[in-house]
């Protein structure tokens, strides 16, 4: 049995909410544009409202916000948003994302490692994860059944795709401390559409994302796929009541497995 629950306004506002993650089973992340009614820029505007990382905890059988996510992620004038956890919870991915010189938004992956209970300052990944001239994002992290390293897959435009937007994998190499070249994660994954918000279950050993390329209930469905790097099964469509008739994205589990 499913039971969705849609929660409250002290977490879901006026404009989208999007990438969650459970830090615990009764803590998550996620990103906001925190504002009570809708409201419209001027797109040329110094300064337009960004999207920040937020922390929500659950107290009792609700959730509630807690306000900003303390460290050193959240930067005025920048869209922060994505944020994920190493398998060990001692790295946190995330994006930063800002319109270029075409106006398109381009995303690019950083990381901050936790040492003596507190967050580094965060370090863009290399070039041959972030090219500037395609986004880079939604990481999530595997690991290799080989060689136990940690696999980052994430989304991007580049050059080299399936359709618009593909999931890409790239292999850590931790003698070099550095993430190697990405690889398309192959025609098992990506379709002629777009594949987005990835998530690696470590316990089943499965990618779920959404696509609007595989066979849906409409628009962005959420899929499963079992295995690693390019060796997946066929994507399964998980079906009704996770999705619907609209797009559904950004599926995640929690560490306790009930959501």
């Amino acid at each position: 049995d499913v039971f969705i629950l849609h929660l409250d306004t002290s977490i879901n506002k006026a404009h989208a909410e999007a990438s969650p993650f459970p830090l615990s089973g009764n803590t998550i992340l996620y990103s906001s544009l925190k504002a009570d009614k809708v409201f419209y820029v001027d797109a040329d505007s110094a300064d337009l409202p960004t999207r920040q990382i937020y922390l929500a905890k659950k107290k009792g059988e609700k959730w509630k916000s807690e306000g900003i996510f303390e460290g050193p992620f959240n930067e005025k004038g920048e869209n922060i948003l994505n944020p994920t956890l190493s398998p060990n919870g001692n790295r946190l991915f995330f994006n930063k994302c800002k319109q270029n010189w075409k106006n398109k938004m381009v995303c690019s992956i950083y990381m901050s490692e936790k040492m003596d209970n507190q967050w580094s300052t965060p370090v863009l990944l290399g070039n041959e994860i972030n090219n500037p001239k395609y986004t880079s994002t939604q990481p999530t992290i595997g690991v290799d059944s080989k060689t136990q390293n940690e696999v980052l897959y994430f989304v991007s435009d580049r050059e080299g795709g399936k359709g618009g937007l593909d999931i890409w994998f790239s292999l850590y190499n931790p003698k070099k401390g550095e993430f190697k070249t990405p690889k398309n994660a192959g025609n098992r994954i990506n379709s002629m559409g777009n594949e987005m918000t990835p998530y690696y279950d470590l316990e089943s050993h499965s990618l779920f994302f959404s696509s609007d390329g595989w066979p849906s209930i409409g628009g962005l469905d959420i899929f499963k796929s079992q295995g690693e790097l390019t060796n997946f099964s066929t994507p399964e469509n998980i079906g009704f009541p996770i999705n619907s008739s609209v797009d559904d994205i950004y599926y995640v589990t929690s560490k306790s497995r009930e959501g």
